[in-house]
């Protein structure tokens, strides 16, 4: 497993990943992935006699952004992108 810095003392890690997820296929399938397979092995619960599985979506975003460089390569902006969808993204 990947080694995760502290960011705050709020419960918020940072994890730098040895390549990008180049696409929204494979992000997709990895969150399918975790969906279904419960990697971590979290538990099930109960609430109102209903039984929940231990992993969940409970809701979905999507963020990017988008640096702007001049001809050196010296960021000169950004913009931060954020949509409900991946179609919404596009």
């Amino acid at each position: 497993m990947a080694d995760f810095t502290q960011t705050a003392t709020v419960k918020t890690a940072v994890r730098e990943l040895a390549a990008p997820i180049d696409s929204m296929a494979a992000f997709t399938s990895i969150i399918d992935d975790i969906l279904t397979n419960n990697p971590w092995g979290c538990t099930s619960y109960e609430q109102a006699g209903v039984t929940l599985p231990g992993v969940s979506k409970a809701s979905e975003s999507y963020t990017g952004r988008v640096i702007y460089e001049n001809n050196e390569a010296k960021t000169v902006g950004t913009i931060s992108i954020k949509a409900p969808t991946p179609s919404a993204y596009h």
